[in-house]
């Protein structure tokens, strides 16, 4: 973890969007193993970074916790190593192939799969906009997306209010 602020550089988050199911209980099933999947990962991740972590939430105790109780989890899930576990979870995340379902969700997001679940006409189509002379596609209803996800979005929060975010180098190959 490098939490040097000068190194933080821009940050961009990708999430995909994926489909998923009209039927109520497939989407249930859907969500509900998109999320023990994710966990999963995020387990067995805790595990393969666990005394880098704990040397960064030294002194939180909340935090100590939920890495000991991650990491504990993790070594339990090992017997897969983490490659293989996001092979799954991309595959499971990704299983509903109907482009014309009328809902779709972002299951890494914020909101993970419940909270990031809306219908399809959201997005799509996507609308093209103007920016610094040049043209970009946006997702249809960007007012409703950003106000499910941060309520009003157009005032700045006070600072203790503001979100953290861990600084952390990723190589892309």
């Amino acid at each position: 973890f490098d939490t040097d602020e000068s190194k933080a550089g821009i940050f961009i988050d990708v999430f995909p969007i994926e489909n998923t199911y009209d039927n109520p209980i497939r989407r249930a099933v859907h969500g509900l193993g998109s999320y023990v999947l994710l966990l999963f990962v995020s387990c067995v991740r805790m595990h393969s970074k666990y005394d880098r972590l704990m040397e960064y939430v030294r002194g939180d105790a909340s935090m100590m916790r939920m890495v000991r109780l991650k990491n504990s989890v993790g070594i339990l899930l090992s017997f897969l190593p983490l490659k293989k576990w996001l092979y799954i979870t991309e595959r499971w995340c990704s299983k509903c192939h109907n482009e014309n379902s009328r809902y779709i969700t972002i299951p890494s997001g914020r909101g993970h799969f419940w909270g990031e679940l809306y219908e399809r006409k959201a997005f799509f189509p996507a609308k093209n906009i103007r920016f610094e002379n040049r043209e970009y596609s946006i997702m249809r209803l960007p007012d409703h997306y950003l106000s499910k996800l941060y309520g009003d979005y157009m005032t700045v929060p006070s600072v203790e209010k503001r979100e953290k975010h861990t600084v952390i180098d990723i190589q892309i190959n």
